[in-house]
């Protein structure tokens, strides 16, 4: 049975079909489709998602009933792509079963991303009454100026009526009350939506839902709770928080509720909360952040910070944050090697001395076991700075010195930090259009990765994850064979190779083939930032102008490939 992804948008209907595709090993369904046409639904709704287009494709290969439901979750869909006109005649195909359910979750998105007036609008060119449903009615009534008939509505709109476990409906409720002055049964309902979500087990609280109701207890005029309200939420979510009162300026309040967990599982959250500050023009903040963080994490903040001066022309004041904030030698040279190569082109006399004073600060760990790093971490960012030259500009004596001292320094390198090293450096090759060599070093590297009297340390899960860098660098410099190998190397081996399969697909799409990109889509690089799927849409319709039957066989395949079950499914080794 294929693999399904479980997403909030699939509605009630999607979601039973999942659960008959689960269970039912009939050839039809209770609903009066068969297993396979299920699947297909469901596979359409999860397309929906990243590319609606492609999802009314494969939606349309479906008949009857099954084509009803495949099609129902397109129209809200194309509309949020920016696709109105189609959306609505996908729309005007739903049979009166399943039109009312497409227009209402349509009404919905359009209310939340326009507005009531443009509900207004589009019922008004459907000819469609206002929904019945109490929380699209009543925004509409206000609209219209009808507060008297939204007011009443809503005092006989009992709570009952909501689903008793949602946080969502009671907190629109609360927004809806508070419209109308009814403020007193405002606060309630976001009392009891907040409640609600206290309840929901720490690993499944919905973040976006934790943001929207602190959002109306501030509009309510309630946010003097929030530091109390932090302490009552699970520690991987008190961020949001400490980023709503940094929004609103109330920086010593957001400071106390960070200290309510001074070691947190993760600093992901932290560089948006540097921006806040540097957005308010409140460098001192900045690093007052910056210092509440380990070093390891610090270093990118510190960066940040110094970027942000470095664009306002404050030089000094960059070096004095430096001065400042460092923690050790080792974060110092990387900030001002890291500053070197990026503004060395624009600012080259203080480029210059930053570059002095990282030689001299390296200079008095020599000796230490940082040294050959720090060393390494130059080099390579000079290569990197070359890389970015046009070929005539490039200092070729430069380049061999540097490659050939990188060689001498891996070898002083544990061997377990090897590989990594050279997955890099190979990348840094091909750019410096030397991919022949850059392919050498990764075949060494993969060869001394298998030689037992080298790697007889490591353990299989470290020479695994070596493996995929190395992987992923055979990507970068398109030799898409090596890193097939290696793939499926690491899939008989039981391995993850994640990173590798959306990496190995979002390349071929780059180098436009499209058929191996196409033969490449499974589950695990289907539904990732960089969209593959929508990536190859977009590609194919451009192709179409210039080759229209090349470009209408890959929609084709493409749609071939997203209606079958490989697609669905992890490999069998992974």
């Amino acid at each position: 049975m294929e693999v399904f992804i479980i997403l909030l948008l699939i509605t009630g209907v999607i979601s039973l079909l999942v659960v008959y595709a689960h269970k039912s090993s009939s050839t039809s369904l209770g609903l009066g489709i068969t297993e396979g046409e299920a699947a297909q639904i469901n596979r359409a709704a999860h397309l929906s998602t990243v590319e609606p287009q492609v999802a009314l494709q494969l939606a349309q290969r479906l008949t009857g009933k099954a084509r009803q439901l495949g099609l129902f979750q397109i129209p809200s869909a194309l509309y949020k792509q920016g696709n109105q006109e189609q959306a609505l005649e996908v729309l005007a195909e739903l049979d009166e079963t399943y039109q009312p359910m497409a227009l209402n979750q349509l009404l919905e998105t359009l209310l939340d991303k326009e507005g009531p007036q443009a509900v207004l609008s589009l019922l008004e060119r459907l000819q469609q009454p206002l929904p019945s449903a109490p929380l699209l009615r009543i925004p509409l009534l206000v609209a219209m100026g009808e507060h008297e008939q939204a007011r009443a509505l809503l005092v006989t709109f009992g709570v009952e009526q909501l689903s008793p476990d949602s946080p969502s409906e009671h907190r629109q409720l609360a927004a809806l009350q508070r419209s109308l002055g009814l403020a007193d049964k405002a606060a309630i309902s976001i009392g009891l939506a907040w409640q609600l979500l206290l309840k929901q087990p720490a690993d499944e609280l919905d973040a976006y839902e934790v943001e929207e109701t602190l959002l109306e207890y501030r509009a309510q005029g309630q946010d003097a709770q929030f530091p109390a309200m932090a302490a009552q939420l699970p520690e991987a979510v008190q961020i949001i928080v400490v980023v709503l009162l940094m929004q609103s300026g109330e920086f010593d309040a957001a400071f106390e509720v960070l200290a309510l967990n001074p070691e947190p599982d993760d600093y992901l959250r932290y560089p948006p909360l540097l921006k806040l500050t540097l957005d308010a023009n409140r460098p001192e903040l900045a690093r007052q952040l910056i210092a509440q963080v380990p070093e390891t994490y610090a270093s990118e903040l510190l960066l940040s910070l110094l970027n942000w001066h470095v664009a306002r022309n404050e030089m000094a004041e960059a070096e004095a944050a430096l001065q400042a904030c460092a923690v050790s030698t080792g974060q110092r040279i990387w900030c001002l090697i890291c500053l070197w190569g990026t503004y060395v082109e624009e600012h080259a006399q203080w480029c210059a001395r930053l570059l002095e004073q990282a030689l001299a600060a390296l200079e008095t760990l020599r000796g230490d076991e940082q040294w050959p790093w720090l060393r390494l971490l130059i080099l390579e960012t000079q290569l990197r700075v070359q890389a970015e030259l046009p070929r005539l500009r490039r200092d070729s004596w430069l380049i061999r010195n540097n490659l050939e001292e990188m060689a001498r320094l891996n070898a002083q390198l544990e061997y377990a930090d090897r590989p990594m090293k050279q997955a890099l450096q190979a990348k840094l090759l091909h750019d410096l259009e030397q991919t022949r060599q850059a392919g050498e070093l990764l075949d060494q590297a993969v060869q001394a990765l298998d030689d037992d009297r080298q790697n007889g340390t490591l353990e299989p899960g470290e020479k695994n994850l070596y493996l995929e860098q190395l992987a992923l660098s055979y990507v970068y410099i398109d030799d898409q064979a090596k890193a097939v190998a290696l793939q499926t190397r690491l899939e008989q081996q039981a391995a993850f190779t994640h990173q590798l399969s959306q990496a190995m697909v979002l390349n071929h799409i780059r180098q436009q083939r499209f058929e191996e990109a196409i033969a490449g889509l499974e589950l695990r690089n289907l539904f990732i930032d960089e969209n593959p799927v929508q990536q190859l849409h977009q590609a194919l319709e451009t192709l179409s102008h210039s080759a229209p039957e090349k470009a209408h066989g890959l929609r084709q395949k493409l749609i071939n490939s997203l209606a079958a079950e490989s697609a669905w499914g992890y490999p069998n080794a992974a």
